[in-house]
């Protein structure tokens, strides 16, 4: 059941490629710049 669930999935995102891509780029930028705030946070706070 889960293989089939994946299948599709990759079925769909093969078909709205572009979409996916476009909407990937964007959530990635936002992922990516609070995972570097957080880095930063991280770097500075002193690791005990």
């Amino acid at each position: 059941m889960v293989l089939v669930f994946l299948y599709s999935v990759n079925l769909i995102i093969y078909k709205y490629r572009k979409l996916f891509i476009f909407f990937n780029i964007k959530a990635k930028d936002s992922v990516f710049s609070t995972k570097k705030q957080q880095n930063l946070t991280f770097i500075i706070k002193p690791q005990h």
